[in-house]
């Protein structure tokens, strides 16, 4: 493998397992040796060769366990900012996707797979439990494709790489947070589900086959009669995202209002009521119903029109129901993708400073750089290490 190596000590707040993490794609490991065989390590997921063999967390003076199932980590892309028409342009669907309305949106960055059942498997296996700091329940068990022996939880033999389903709102809200990112709003989800594609019906074009989307029966590609396939299964967006029509719905953030199209705001829309932060779990503080979005692989092709708007409590769990992440562009980011275009071109030095700055300069413009230790500097300040760690780990596959 052409990648090395890099350690970054990382505090987080949560005190997870106070190891040393290892940045994919650059830097030396704790001994000043690279070492090709392993790419990086994060909250107890050792990623080799683009994979990750899952570690069940153990507490002080536990031996970890390992888990026999691998993680295959999941790129993001960038969405660029600009406007788009959002709804229904060809009057098909509902009231609710009406009117077509001018939408303006800041970048961001989305998952291009759907959070698949070994990451999720992977997540409640770090965060220790089943449900939130509330009690709400994350995900239905039965008749899913996680199971749980003992205290560890595995997707069956076989689902590994399908999307999650049974999962509830806060179960998907709690993965995002958990994470450092959070769920689409309604807004973003239908602007990356276009695919940069003005005024058509689907993601690709106003019209769909079996060979572009998993949806009800079967033909073409789609040979998943009565189920979820593998994500990425069918060809991508003009954006290079997967799956956004058929497979899962998708859980967003906003909350659900059939109205709420007429009183939208231009710029960044996040739907009525309070906005949900994805920080210090104010998700958990949820009652009202929450969007989905894409239909899904027991829907016929009406249902998979980008305009179209569904719904369902926080605590409904589907099987038919899953999510994927968005996070927000930051300019940080895009300094560690112009200082390392290739994977080829990665250092550590080159790496480790682009981390180091991003958290620096996001207090710059204070008076005095002693101000970069107060509560706020830091909590911003480790926001956007995290931001270019995250990038250091995956950027190359970032657009």
């Amino acid at each position: 493998m052409s990648r090395c190596v890099s350690v970054l000590n990382q505090v987080l707040a949560i005190a997870l397992l106070s190891a040393m993490v290892f940045v994919s794609g650059c830097g030396e490991d704790s001994g000043g040796l690279f070492n090709p065989l392993v790419d990086s390590i994060l909250g107890g997921v050792i990623i080799i060769g683009g994979s990750a063999v899952a570690v069940a967390a153990a507490g002080d003076g536990e031996e970890t366990e390992e888990v026999p199932y691998v993680v295959k980590e999941t790129p993001m892309v960038l969405i660029p900012a600009g406007e788009f028409e959002m709804g229904d342009a060809f009057n098909e669907g509902s009231n609710a996707e009406l009117p077509v309305h001018t939408v303006y949106l800041d970048a961001f960055y989305m998952d291009i797979y759907e959070v698949t059942n070994a990451q999720y498997a992977r997540f409640l296996n770090e965060y220790g439990k089943n449900s939130d700091a509330a009690g709400h329940g994350l995900l239905s068990i039965d008749g899913g494709w996680i199971e749980k022996v003992e205290s560890i939880y595995s997707p069956a033999s076989g689902y590994e790489d399908h999307p999650v389903v049974g999962v509830t709102w806060y179960g998907a809200a709690a993965y995002a947070q958990f994470y450092g990112k959070r769920l689409p709003t309604e807004a973003e989800w239908e602007e990356a589900a276009r695919g940069g594609l003005a005024g058509k019906r689907y993601p690709l074009g106003d019209e769909i086959t079996h060979n572009d989307a998993n949806y009800d029966g079967t033909g073409g590609k789609d040979v998943w009669d009565w189920g979820t396939d593998p994500v990425g299964s069918f060809a991508p967006n003009g954006y290079g995202v997967y799956d956004v029509a058929g497979n899962v719905w998708e859980w967003c953030a906003d909350e659900y209002d059939s109205v709420y199209y007429g009183v939208s705001p231009t710029n960044n829309p996040k739907g009525p009521g309070t906005a949900i932060m994805f920080a210090n779990n104010d998700f958990t503080n949820v009652k009202t119903i929450r969007v989905l979005r894409g239909g899904s692989w027991y829907n016929d092709t009406y249902f998979l029109r980008v305009s179209l708007r569904h719904y369902y409590e926080p605590s409904d769990s589907n099987f038919n129901c899953g999510f994927r992440c968005v996070s927000q562009y930051s300019s940080w980011v895009h300094l560690w993708r112009a200082i390392n275009s290739t994977p080829e071109s990665v250092s550590q030095t080159s790496c480790g400073a682009c981390v180091e700055e991003s958290r620096q300069r996001s207090c710059v413009g204070l008076s005095d750089p002693a101000e970069d230790k107060t509560a706020s500097c830091r909590l911003v300040g480790n926001e956007r290490w995290h931001e270019a760690h995250n990038a250091c780990r995956g950027g190359f596959n970032l657009s």
